[in-house]
């Protein structure tokens, strides 16, 4: 299978801790965990990321990184993590260093104006916001859209299918732009899918390596060995997440 995919997720709240972030995680890192258990991808968790955080995070998992996913508050210049905010030029050119990465997705408010920097970095595709959004919105669009790519869906059907449901009553137009953002009507959903690599479109997760049949080596053997199984548990904690391999 080559490099195992590492889904980087990192969340930052406010003093009031206004929005439900636990959930979301704990939604994304539950649609994941078969595929997860099963070889096909590392879930990797920063409950309340710093930038020194993320520097730490993209050099650790640096050239296996395939999706970044932030939850938190934003705007079109910045993304504010805990304790400073950082700005969408310098987190672009993190992004940018990753040669496997398939999809940013800015799970927070009005931060389409950063689709710009990272789309000159090299980002292939984003997920970004033109307006505020509701919380319960947010949670519920990540939940659907990684349940969908966990199940076998591409990048593209993956979101359509998320987006389809968080907006079956609102009925607003669903965006896939193929060019930097472009000006919102009120008749166009919140969340939008910035393109600039058509292919990045049909990306999937990838499919587990099946394992080896002994009897190729053994003769009349037919046994296969499955191997040692690692599971990557996230624990969360005042200073992060906590990784345990089992």
């Amino acid at each position: 299978m080559g490099i195992k995919p590492v889904f980087l997720f990192a969340f930052a709240n406010d003093e009031a801790n206004s929005l439900r972030l636990d959930a979301e995680w704990r939604e994304a890192e539950l649609a994941l965990q078969q595929a997860a258990d099963a070889g096909r991808l590392v879930f990797n968790l920063t409950p309340m990321a710093t930038p020194e955080d993320l520097w730490q995070k993209f050099h650790r998992f640096h050239g296996a990184i395939s999706l970044f996913h932030y939850g938190g508050h934003s705007d079109p210049n910045q993304l504010y993590l805990h304790e400073e905010s950082l700005k969408g030029q310098s987190l672009a050119t993190l992004l940018g260093l990753e040669p496997n990465l398939k999809l940013v997705f800015l799970n927070a408010c009005k931060n389409a104006g950063q689709v710009a920097d990272l789309f000159a970095a090299g980002v292939p595709a984003v997920i970004a916001t033109s307006e505020y959004i509701a919380d319960s919105m947010a949670l519920s669009l990540a939940r659907h859209f990684y349940s969908g790519l966990a199940q076998g869906r591409t990048l593209e059907s993956a979101f359509l299918a998320a987006a389809a449901f968080v907006n079956r009553e609102l009925q607003l137009e669903v965006g896939i732009h193929h060019a930097l953002p472009p000006a919102i009507s009120e008749e166009q959903f919140a969340w939008g899918l910035y393109v600039q690599q058509a292919e990045v479109l049909q990306w999937q997760i990838p499919h587990a390596t099946p394992p080896k049949s002994q009897s190729d080596a053994k003769g009349d053997l037919n046994v296969h060995n499955h191997g040692e199984v690692k599971k990557q548990i996230n624990l969360k904690d005042n200073q992060g997440n906590i990784e345990i391999n089992l």
